[in-house]
């Protein structure tokens, strides 16, 4: 198609996003604060969730098919899901009720459950080696762990919730590194930051 421009790399704004809703993550991950607080999450969730399915996209039409990925799974699902937590426990407190039992009793094997599938990531960890990008193959090394602990956690086996958040957070800081770091390759045209 003739004077179609071409797409730019939205890689930078998702790794960002990514980590700035991570972030708002840390009062529930180290225990200061229990699962109803998601819904001080919302706001940060729901204004992400259109940047996240933006960047997808285009990281897809831009051929970046491990970003696309990367991002849509760790921002778009493992991330966002957290925001309509926080939507359901607004619902039930407008209501004068807590959220059922039955239904925040399910969750953690549901969470669990797809925690420990979203270890599959490992593969873009892998793909990462083969590029040499040894820093990102590491950061998503991590967050695969992270998962891990988060799903056996969550799943009741063991409580490796620490560990979780440690290795969540050590992702985030990467992933707003990383995504400043891209940033500042594309606007100065040479790579300034390893990343």
């Amino acid at each position: 198609m003739s004077g179609a421009g071409k797409v730019a790399d939205s890689a930078p704004l998702g790794n960002i996003i990514t980590g700035l809703v991570l972030f708002t993550l840390w009062p529930v991950l180290f225990g200061l604060a229990d699962t109803s607080a998601m819904a001080a999450v919302l706001p940060w969730a729901l204004a992400a969730c259109p940047l996240v399915l933006l960047t997808s996209v285009q990281a897809f039409k831009a051929g970046n098919v491990i970003g696309a990925v990367a991002n849509g799974v760790l921002s778009g699902v493992t991330l966002v899901q957290n925001g309509i937590w926080g939507a359901v426990v607004v619902v039930y407190t407008a209501a004068g009720r807590t959220v059922p039992e039955a239904i925040a009793g399910v969750k953690g094997y549901v969470d669990g459950a797809a925690f420990l599938a979203a270890f599959m990531l490992l593969c873009i960890s892998a793909t990462f080696v083969q590029l040499k990008n040894g820093p990102m193959a590491f950061f998503m090394g991590v967050i695969c762990l992270g998962f891990i602990c988060m799903g056996l956690s969550d799943l009741g086996l063991v409580n490796l919730r620490t560990p979780a958040a440690v290795c969540i957070m050590a992702f985030a800081g990467w992933m707003l590194y990383s995504g400043s770091a891209m940033l500042m390759s594309t606007a100065l045209g040479r790579k300034v930051l390893p990343y």
